[in-house]
This record gives C-alpha cells, structure tokens and sequence, in this order.
C-alpha cells in the first residue's frame, strides 16, 4: 500500500484541469404552505435552534428510536 502511494506522489503533474462548464443558478421553486404546517416549521426551527445551543455537535442528541432527546 506505501509502495503505491509513493509511486502517485513521484508522478509528474498532470496540469491544470480543464475548465468545466458553468453551471445555471438552481431556480427558486415557489409553493405554499398552509397554517398547520407553518406552525410545524417554526416549532422544529425553535427546537433545533435550541438543540444548537445546548453544544450538541452531532453527539448524543438522537435516541435512535424516532425520537431526539433534549
């Protein structure tokens, strides 16, 4: 595994890559939302700005049965 490791590292530079086309800005998609739903959303946005701010970086914060601690 080292020998072919260090034959990649003693290979000459290849270049520049080539440019690639530029890709199109995605489009906005537009729907609406109804008033049992927005308030759905603003309460997981609550909670998960509140689960941000206790420090949970990815850690501990998931039961693994569907339901997050907090």
């Amino acid at each position: 595994m080292v020998d072919h490791a260090l034959d990649f590292c003693r290979r000459p530079d290849p270049g520049p890559a080539p440019q690639a086309p530029p890709i199109p800005s995605p489009q906005r998609l537009r729907f609406s939302i109804g008033p049992e739903i927005a308030s759905e959303l603003e309460r997981a946005k609550r909670h998960l700005d509140r689960w941000g701010q206790r420090g949970h970086g990815g850690h501990g914060g998931y039961g693994g049965h569907g339901v997050i601690k907090g």
